[in-house]
């Protein structure tokens, strides 16, 4: 959940906007090549070297069960112990919230994946992703090879 005066960076999978702290993140970039292999976790896409480090890359639509849409940036996440790449189909602005917007996710929209929480912004909706049940998607660390 995003703490009062984080900035966050809003990022978009099919209708859905997902709302990730600023201080969270590595980097924006284009996408990198990426090695894929059967049999990987739901939502993972395969494995990506970003700046010398061997990175599982994540669909944003997978975790938020949104059609398939092209992805045109990968967005770096720093977690303790562990930085993954989120693939989306767009980055759309950095903004800040406040606190009393983000209300928890009604059960009825618990199947969203990650999500944690839900505001209305500009007409929109946006969620913000538990970083815990992300992580709970990877493989284990020393699974992952470039």
């Amino acid at each position: 959940m995003p703490r009062q005066g984080d900035s966050l960076l809003i990022i978009r999978a099919g209708a859905l906007r997902c709302a990730l702290p600023v201080s969270q993140l590595r980097e924006v970039m284009r996408p990198q090549p990426l090695k894929s292999a059967n049999g990987l976790f739901p939502g993972v896409l395969g494995v990506s070297v970003v700046r010398g480090d061997a990175l599982p890359v994540l669909s944003l639509g997978e975790l938020l069960h949104q059609p398939d849409e092209a992805i045109t940036r990968f967005v770096v996440v720093r977690t303790p112990g562990r930085d993954f790449v989120i693939a989306c189909a767009a980055v759309e602005y950095i903004g800040s919230f406040d606190q009393s917007e983000w209300q928890r996710l009604p059960s009825l929209l618990q199947s969203i994946g990650a999500a944690e929480r839900i505001a209305a912004v500009d007409r929109d909706l946006v969620v913000t992703l538990d970083m815990g049940r992300v992580l709970e998607t990877l493989p284990p660390q020393e699974g992952v090879t470039a």
